[in-house]
């Protein structure tokens, strides 16, 4: 149950200071970073179905009519899932989570801009894209490390446990 109430927590903060980010002209995909984390924690399915969730939630909240979020949060599953299977071939690195962290607003936050303001806002929104890249690079690691150290204090799963059990198998 405390498992449960704590990524209910963790995704709802990340979409509501997302959503309070985004009011203000901030693009930051920190409910992306949540379900990088759930993923890597519990696996694919509940990343999926999370996934799905927040994303209808954060499109609902936007007042969108064509449900993007729902698709494009998907990229932080499989980027979650992807991370997680790669550190059975090589030891846990902060370069790998800057990476992840640096493509993750390019996939989450570029795919629904045509459908919501055509090509001319696409062109528009790289600088704020590029910036976001920059800044998520270093928020990924800093958040898995936030994350792990309040599921170290609940007694749950840490995702710095998971990549070292997996380098650790191979």
């Amino acid at each position: 149950m405390t498992r449960f109430l704590y990524y209910f927590f963790v995704l709802s903060a990340a979409l509501i200071v997302e959503v309070l980010l985004r009011t203000i002209g901030f693009w930051l995909p920190l409910t992306a970073f949540g379900l990088f984390y759930l993923t890597s924690i519990r696996g694919i399915v509940s990343g999926v179905v999370c996934a799905f969730l927040t994303g209808f939630l954060l499109d609902a909240l936007f007042f969108h009519t064509i449900p993007v979020a729902a698709l494009t949060l998907q990229s932080a599953v499989l980027a979650a899932w992807l991370l997680r299977d790669g550190l059975k071939m090589m030891p846990p690195s902060p370069w790998l989570l800057m990476a992840c962290g640096a493509l993750l607003p390019l996939t989450v936050l570029l795919p629904p801009i045509p459908f919501r303001g055509g090509w001319s806002l696409t062109l528009e929104s790289l600088p704020i894209l590029f910036l976001s890249a920059l800044i998520s690079a270093v928020l990924l690691p800093l958040t898995a490390a936030i994350l792990d150290h309040f599921s170290g204090r609940l007694g749950l799963e840490q995702f710095e446990d998971i990549a070292a059990r997996r380098s650790a198998r191979t």
